[in-house]
């Protein structure tokens, strides 16, 4: 009898010590807006991996960059580039881009790669190429950083920066950047816009 209660009381306590070792780890992660039950269940995976591990189906956790791209390149992506906590892929000659975040110090939360339009057609259905300024502007609504956006009859953009900076582009289509950006201020707070 004597025994199993030490049993009980030895399991109990190293569930303490866990629960005590993830909170000091993570315990300011956890203010974030996150699926934590997710990368609770991932997070040992994570530690031993060189990869990145699923948290759900919207999200990967990676201690780094590396472990990310090594699965992406698995799962047969390419890695092109990196703005901000934008990532850019291609896979199949679609360009797909993926956002990070900083979980802790020790490991970084990626969405899972979203296709991005790869032509757009301006207002004499011409087709433009791949146009990497609206990539841009989606990064920087997605990182917080746009003040103001005005966007015009014929669907240019002009998206102006916290720091000043104007950033300008062909949306796809029609009132993409007004759902952008009303998707953005749960994150972000209100961004102006205006249309012409």
């Amino acid at each position: 009898m004597r025994k199993k209660v030490f049993v009980v009381w030895a399991v109990v306590a190293l569930l303490m010590i866990l629960i005590v070792v993830y909170l000091a780890v993570f315990g300011r992660a956890l203010k974030q807006s996150e699926n934590h039950f997710g990368i609770f269940l991932a997070l040992p995976k994570a530690i031993f991996s060189s990869e990145a591990v699923a948290i759900d189906s919207e999200k990967y956790l990676a201690r780094n960059i590396t472990a990310f791209i090594k699965t992406m390149n698995a799962e047969g992506f390419t890695y092109v580039d990196q703005m901000g906590s934008g990532h850019f892929l291609e896979k199949d000659d679609i360009r797909y881009i993926s956002s990070s975040q900083m979980y802790s110090s020790h490991f970084m939360t990626f969405t899972v790669p979203i296709a991005v339009s790869q032509s757009l057609v301006d207002t004499t259905n011409q087709v433009i190429t791949t146009n990497p300024e609206w990539l841009k502007i989606s990064q920087a609504i997605y990182d917080c950083e746009v003040v103001s956006i005005m966007r015009t009859h014929s669907r240019v953009v002009t998206a102006v920066l916290k720091d000043g900076r104007q950033l300008e582009a062909i949306e796809p289509e029609l009132d993409n950047i007004m759902g952008m950006a009303l998707q953005a201020e749960k994150k972000c707070g209100r961004i102006i816009m205006a249309t012409e």
